[in-house]
């Protein structure tokens, strides 16, 4: 409960101040996000949502982590998670931020760091806004993979819209002004 709380005021804190300073940066919607800068991105559905249709919380560009890969109209045979290499530079990078979409679906997830979990998010919001969450990681050095993995039941238009979307991720060792219109509604990390 301590390491909790700890994690939680920490986390509270860097939402006051700002948005990570970014030692690493990419941008998950971006039409040439597969396979370019050496990101060996993994199983990112398609851009979103000029494949679909849809609102996706009205953004202009997203890629869901679970998505009908096969045109089944099922779960079956479909990864629940993706993954992207991050620069943790010399090792001062010491948080993870990223933009993910809460809402109509349970949008939970699991954050990983080359294999070991390093926090969970749970859906906390019954209506679609964009919001950044971040938490502390330490002791990494270099480029790392990071894996983002679903948590939840798929929703009723999973198979048309799939489910938990993201459009940047970050990693970084200090805070600047945040852009408040870029952010929506504050959400926190749970672990």
């Amino acid at each position: 409960m301590k390491k909790l709380s700890i994690l939680l005021s920490l986390a509270i804190v860097v939402f006051a101040v700002g948005l990570v300073h970014a030692t690493d940066r990419v941008n998950v919607g971006n039409d040439d996000f597969d396979g370019v800068n050496a990101r060996n991105a993994q199983d990112w559905g398609p851009v979103e949502p000029a494949t679909h249709g849809g609102n996706y919380g009205g953004i202009d560009n997203c890629r869901c982590i679970w998505w009908d890969s096969d045109a089944s109209g099922d779960t079956t045979g479909d990864n629940t998670w993706a993954t992207v290499d991050m620069d943790f530079g010399d090792g001062s990078a010491t948080l993870l931020f990223f933009r993910h979409l809460q809402g109509l679906a349970d949008d939970g997830f699991k954050i990983y760091v080359d294999g070991t979990e390093v926090g969970e998010v749970y859906e906390v919001s019954q209506v679609e806004q964009w919001v950044w969450t971040g938490l502390v990681v330490s002791g990494y050095v270099g480029v790392k993979t990071v894996k983002f993995d679903a948590t939840g039941n798929a929703w009723g238009s999973w198979a048309t819209y799939g489910q938990v979307c993201f459009d940047e991720v970050q990693v970084g060792s200090e805070v600047i002004p945040r852009d408040e219109a870029n952010w929506g509604a504050i959400k926190t990390m749970y672990r």
